[in-house]
């Protein structure tokens, strides 16, 4: 199997650390470090109640592989400290101490040593030991920006070289680039940050190299569909992450038959790459559950071949919140589909928050509030189906965003005894993925 070459990132700050397990100046309950240098260090933070362990959440910082610190997105964790789960916060190796593939070589240490209990530049033994002890019960890896990327190239990299003591259950990535094959703005930034040189000196075997679309595309990753799910958000409205670089890696990743465990763009102003904290803390906190099977996934069943020789009709929910997530659509007796799609989410003070379709709004403290709430409005995106069904069972159709010119595809495949595979891509990032039971 081809090497996996990943990429890097740093920090830039300096900070003092314990050859015991000490206790951090910042909230964190302890921190210690995973080499030499001053930014290879950690925090560990415990769940609010001591004697619950349901997992451990490994996050990775961003920053554009030049800026960011850990301690920049403590306030991410509460809802997820307060549910039983401990948190690994991460600094790596920024600017041109991080070039490429320092930083990736960070992350990969650091999951050899919650997999090992310690390496060979941790000098703490007892902090390690005690990460292992949250780690028993399964592991989510995630990240914001280029620590998302990170999360993608540490996690899988680890994954693909090594057969891990812990159970990696799900990669998480937060508006992370995944493709450095663009030749536009986007592709000449990202790649001067990450390689710190002209991107002309590289040839396209390397930008290849650097992609996480290109290995989702090629299949590397398939290796990985029985070990890990894949959590992944971003924002239409990005512009340093634009949506078009994305599509590819996690169409790549569909066609594969990975189970990509949420997928969710954002349905009004967000930020674009600037994403609020409060959106991030509320997506984590759900997707954290969901890796974890704490949150239920509809697997919807559908029968779509033609009985005899008439038209069919049909209903669906999807998603993390099936209620709020729901079409229907017909098939008529020459296999022509006509359907319409509806989201539903909450909007308040000008920002998009989670629906769960039962009268509740997930706000940024990670708790539910009624849509009744002073200043709640609940909105919704329609989209209107057409296609056609051919003689195999596929579904194939086009769709259009009501409000807006958006078109995208949607597809979805089914057999008369329930449902083999579900995958409706509404084209600008919202992509449902239902698998049988």
């Amino acid at each position: 199997m081809k090497k996996l070459i990943l990429i890097s990132i740093s920090i830039m700050s300096v900070l003092c650390y314990s050859n015991v397990l000490a206790q951090t100046t910042s909230k964190a309950d302890y921190t210690s470090v995973y080499g030499e240098h001053p930014l290879q260090n950690v925090d560990l933070y415990l769940p609010v109640n001591k004697t619950l362990n349901k997992g451990l959440l490994i996050w990775i910082h961003g920053g554009g592989w030049i800026n960011g610190d850990k301690t920049d997105d403590e306030n991410l964790f509460l809802p997820i400290l307060s549910s039983g789960f401990a948190v690994l916060n991460v600094n790596y190796r920024l600017g041109k101490d991080g070039v490429f593939p320092k930083s990736v070589s960070d992350i990969e240490t650091v999951l050899s040593a919650v997999d090992k209990a310690g390496c060979k530049g941790c000098n703490d033994a007892n902090f390690w030991k005690q990460v292992k002890i949250y780690s028993k019960n399964g592991i989510m890896i995630s990240g914001a920006s280029a620590g998302g990327y990170l999360s993608i190239f540490g996690g899988a990299s680890y994954l693909l070289k090594n057969s891990p003591s812990f159970n990696l259950k799900c990669i998480g990535n937060i508006v992370g680039p995944v493709d450095f094959r663009i030749v536009d703005n986007y592709g000449s930034i990202s790649k001067n940050l990450l390689l710190g040189y002209n991107q002309n000196n590289f040839s396209a075997q390397k930008l290849n190299e650097m992609s996480p679309a290109y290995w989702a595309e090629i299949g590397t990753l398939k290796s990985l569909n029985n070990k890990v799910s894949w959590f992944l958000t971003y924002s239409k409205e990005d512009a340093v992450v634009p949506l078009k670089t994305t599509q590819s890696f996690t169409n790549g990743l569909v066609i594969s038959g990975a189970k990509v465990v949420q997928n969710i763009t954002y349905g009004v102003s967000d930020g674009g790459h600037n994403i609020t904290r409060d959106m991030i803390k509320g997506h984590l906190y759900q997707g954290v559950k969901q890796c974890f099977g704490l949150s239920s996934v509809i697997y919807q069943k559908m029968p779509w071949y033609l009985v005899g020789n008439r038209a069919r009709n049909y209903n669906y929910n999807v998603g993390d919140y099936p209620l709020a997530n729901k079409g229907s659509f017909s098939i008529d007796k020459n296999g022509i589909v006509k359907g319409r799609h509806v989201s539903q989410y909450c909007v308040f003070g000008g920002k998009a928050y989670v629906y769960n379709g039962q009268g509740q709004c997930l706000y940024s403290d990670g708790k539910w509030y009624p849509k009744t709430t002073s200043g709640v409005k609940l909105l919704s995106n329609t989209f209107t189906l057409g296609g056609v069904m051919n003689a195999k069972g596929y579904l194939n159709a086009n769709w259009k965003e009501d409000s807006s010119n958006v078109m995208g595809s949607w597809s979805a495949q089914g057999y008369e005894n329930g449902l083999l595979k579900m995958n409706i891509n509404m084209g600008d990032g919202n992509v449902f993925v239902a698998y049988p039971k």
